[in-house]
């Protein structure tokens, strides 16, 4: 409980959230809490190179486990998994992907609601240009407010900083008949695509970013 470790455990939502994506094999891909790998599977046997990120000691070993002696019996052509025991919290995109010597990658997760604010704003926002593209399962409330427009009620700071960014739009809701232990809420999957040329300079971004947070401290 401690972790926010809410389990998706329905297959079809994880098979969509991939199928969305359209990933290719020549793609890197970063999942963040890995979890009991439901996940994992699809897009490993999408053929993506695949660095999974999970805290979890035990999860981990069961993903190794799997991925270790069983991945040979996933689809031909399955990519390469690495599991990664970390917190992903204290981990940077660049450094995962520029020890691997890669440059840009996919990010996909069932972000814990309570550090969806941080993984939005640390991956993101501050290193976006390492992105592709990202498919992010997040509380709804949150998801809504990040796509809603200008002069929408929820309209806020993360509206306004990822929509200068990304072209963020929501795919489908998930009920919490899906996870297990079983949230309070309902969650919806968001996508975010880069823009071809963001509205923000690169080296505008912090003053932009502490801008809008002062305006919206006084939002009235």
């Amino acid at each position: 409980k401690m972790l926010g470790q809410n389990f998706l455990h329905d297959p079809a939502i994880a098979a969509r959230i991939v199928e969305a994506a359209g990933l290719c094999p020549e793609s890197t891909v970063i999942e963040l809490g890995a979890g009991k790998g439901i996940l994992t599977r699809p897009l490993a046997a999408a053929g993506v190179r695949l660095i999974a990120v999970e805290l979890d000691r035990e999860l981990r070993a069961e993903l190794a486990a799997f991925f270790g002696e069983e991945h040979r019996k996933t689809p031909r052509g399955a990519g390469p998994v690495e599991i990664v025991e970390a917190d992903f919290t204290k981990l940077t995109i660049t450094g995962l992907l520029s020890a691997r010597g890669l440059e840009r990658c996919f990010l996909f997760g069932n972000i814990p609601y309570h550090l969806t604010r941080d993984v939005l704003f640390s991956f993101l926002v501050d290193e976006h240009e390492m992105i592709e593209g990202a498919y992010l399962m997040v509380q709804r409330e949150v998801g809504e407010r990040i796509v809603s427009p200008p002069g929408s009620r929820v309209y806020g700071i993360t509206s306004v900083v990822l929509q200068s960014l990304y072209d963020a739009r929501p795919l489908f809701r998930v009920g919490p008949g899906a996870f297990f232990p079983r949230p309070k809420v309902d969650s919806i999957v968001v996508e975010f695509k880069p823009l071809a040329e963001a509205l923000i300079d690169p080296v505008e971004l912090n003053p932009f970013v502490s801008l809008v947070k002062s305006l919206f401290q006084q939002r009235r």
